[in-house]
Formats: structure tokens, C-alpha cells, sequence
């Protein structure tokens, strides 16, 4: 069984959004969908900067909701 870190979501100005995991949970690609029913999860093709303790991805979401997980 994989233990997946927490995967933290700040709303940043102009509607960027910044996710945050601790650095040392290394090997996770950040996904997203617009639709928690469906089944295809996407990879946000950003890949993450540590700064200092954590993972960074900052994204830019379209207008509609948008949901993100963590996958190893």
C-alpha cells in the first residue's frame, strides 16, 4: 500500500493555484480533472520545484472547477 502525502491547495492571485507536498515524498506526479465522475485523470505537465521543505507545482486553472490528486 502506497502512503500518499497531504497535498496542499492555495488560491494565489490572477486564479493561479499553488499545490504543495512535503519534499521528501519524492516519485509523485500531480493529476487533475474537471469532473470527479470521470475516470481520466490528466498529469499537470509542470514538474515540481522543492522549495525548501516541499514540492511546488504552481498551475493555472481554467475557469470551471478543477480538482487535483497526487498519484506514485
Amino acid at each position: 500500500m502506497t502512503i500518499r502525502p497531504k497535498l496542499r491547495v492555495e488560491r494565489l492571485a490572477l486564479g493561479q493555484v499553488r499545490l504543495a507536498w512535503p519534499a521528501a515524498a519524492s516519485g509523485f506526479t500531480v493529476q487533475t480533472i474537471t469532473n470527479v465522475a470521470s475516470t481520466n485523470w490528466q498529469d499537470v505537465l509542470m514538474s515540481p520545484v522543492i522549495t525548501g521543505s516541499e514540492n511546488v507545482v504552481t498551475n493555472f486553472p481554467a475557469g470551471s472547477p478543477i480538482f487535483f490528486r497526487l498519484r506514485k
